[in-house]
């Protein structure tokens, strides 16, 4: 994963830098383990074809426009609280991503003894 890391950066790729280092590194994380159960999978269909309805695909891409999930640590984004209920707060670095807003609102959970461990947004 180092070597993609390293790629992206050389490449200047404006999506990679865009986005803080560790939302970045979730999303190649993501990439090797699909393509390492792809991988996986590939062998176990060598080894038992009858276990399969076909040959396994390589993970799918996403359309020039399309989108992936995107993974936010808590070290990136935090939760917080206002009169009007508990939110979101992600960093700078997301408006300048292209998201519309920089909080999103969590209504009047119960959070206050949750700790925040991750964020996934997850396109429609």
């Amino acid at each position: 994963m180092q070597h993609l890391d390293g790629f992206f950066k050389l490449r200047d790729q404006i999506d990679y830098r865009a986005l803080p280092a560790q939302a970045n590194q979730n999303v190649l994380h993501m990439l090797y383990r699909d393509w390492k159960s792809f991988f996986a999978a590939l062998a176990d269909y060598k080894a038992h074809p009858d276990k399969y309805e076909a040959i396994p695909h390589i993970p799918r891409y996403a359309d020039k426009d399309g989108y992936k999930p995107l993974i936010f640590t808590n070290q990136i984004c935090k939760l917080r609280k206002d009169k009007h209920g508990w939110y979101v707060k992600f960093p700078k670095a997301v408006l300048q991503a292209g998201c519309v807003r920089d909080r999103y609102d969590l209504g009047k959970m119960d959070l206050h003894e949750q700790k925040l461990k991750e964020v996934r947004l997850i396109p429609n």
